[in-house]
């Protein structure tokens, strides 16, 4: 596998594998795993790798004997490779074991525990300017470390630190916005048989104080929300809850972004950040279409369009939130206000004049 070793665990951390299996997934980064791996007795593999070639092959077996069943369209008759019961067996990774590991090399304290599929709380990090609360992101592609910073930023807001096995520009930029630390495992720790070496280079001291990091944010969030306000909550005044729903959403970004870890799934979660995600042409900003959004998820064009148009129907607060910053309506002149809407914006029938002559 062409991945390097944080993300290679993301992968593996809940297979079951035999030792050669490991080996051969993990490579260089097997005897830093090694220890860390324990037998799942009375487990054994289906496949196993081909001492010759390497290739994943067929396990067979029969009364405590087992062997590799090459296919004989490959051209294999000939061949015949006995296994012992020792090479067949299952062997997992002490998630345990390993989180206690990451936790030395950055001087982490306090309890840990797993809070989520593929993130788990480490414990309050003793190295930086404040004590953050540090989060292990299992992610596999850049979309689960979008997600992955999300339920970071949901949990802990800016008191918060997300390990990532790779922390991309465009994750990086979203957790710097609300303050909260991101840390790429990749080019900071390295393992060994005996430990994890290396630190998280307290990129952290870099980072502005809460309030100036998340005011943009914020900012953003209630100009979107005004704009929507304006043009759709004053005509749909029985749709109450939508309404208090926005009113909750415009408070703050904290509030905000923590409504969204508790209503959307990950894939919504992923799909959000995307439709937020920005980029530059020429020097100047720009969202995403959707085009590199589906390069982004790894998805297609007509793919994104689907999965955006589910989204707004399931959650219309979010539509509008969306519509409101992407496609932002232009104020439009006098003349091509409707007489409904010239009384919403509080101008009089008689258009302004006195009516006197």
């Amino acid at each position: 596998m062409n991945m390097d070793f944080w993300t290679l665990v993301a992968c593996l951390r809940e297979q079951k594998e035999s030792l050669a299996g490991w080996k051969q997934f993990l490579g260089a980064g097997f005897d830093a795993v090694r220890p860390m791996l324990r037998l799942c007795p009375g487990e054994y593999c289906r496949m196993y790798p081909d001492p010759q070639g390497g290739c994943m092959t067929q396990v067979g077996g029969y009364k405590g004997r087992w062997w590799l069943n090459f296919d004989p369209d490959a051209g294999y008759y000939d061949r015949h490779v006995e296994l012992t019961e020792a090479d067949v067996q299952l062997y997992r990774l002490d998630g345990d074991a390993f989180r206690e590991r990451v936790r030395a090399a950055l001087g982490i304290l306090g309890p840990s525990s797993s809070v989520g599929p593929r993130i788990e709380c480490l414990g309050n990090c003793s190295q930086g300017p404040k004590r953050r609360r540090v989060y292990h992101c299992h992610a596999r592609n850049e979309a689960e470390a979008m997600a992955g910073a999300m339920d970071v930023i949901g949990r802990a807001g800016a008191d918060g630190c997300a390990l990532l096995p790779k922390l991309s520009e465009n994750v990086d930029r979203m957790l710097a916005t609300v303050g909260v630390s991101g840390v790429d495992l990749a080019s900071g720790l390295v393992p060994d048989a005996e430990a994890i070496r290396g630190g998280c280079g307290i990129v952290c001291r870099h980072l502005r104080e809460r309030t100036d990091g998340i005011e943009p944010l914020r900012r953003e969030i209630r100009n979107g929300f005004e704009a929507v306000s304006k043009e759709r909550i004053a005509e749909a005044v029985q749709e109450r809850d939508r309404e208090q729903t926005i009113e909750e959403m415009a408070d703050g970004a904290d509030r905000f972004l923590a409504g969204l870890q508790m209503k959307l799934t990950e894939k919504e979660r992923e799909l959000f950040f995307a439709l937020i995600a920005r980029t530059e042409t020429d020097g100047k900003p720009r969202f995403l279409n959707y085009t590199e959004i589906g390069t982004r998820l790894g998805i297609t064009k007509q793919a994104v369009r689907k999965r955006a148009e589910a989204l707004n129907q399931k959650h219309p607060s979010v539509a509008d939130y969306l519509k409101a910053i992407r496609a932002p309506e232009k104020p439009r002149n006098f003349s091509e206000l409707s007489p409904s809407q010239r009384r919403r914006a509080g101008i009089e029938e008689s258009y302004g004049q006195d009516g006197e002559g």
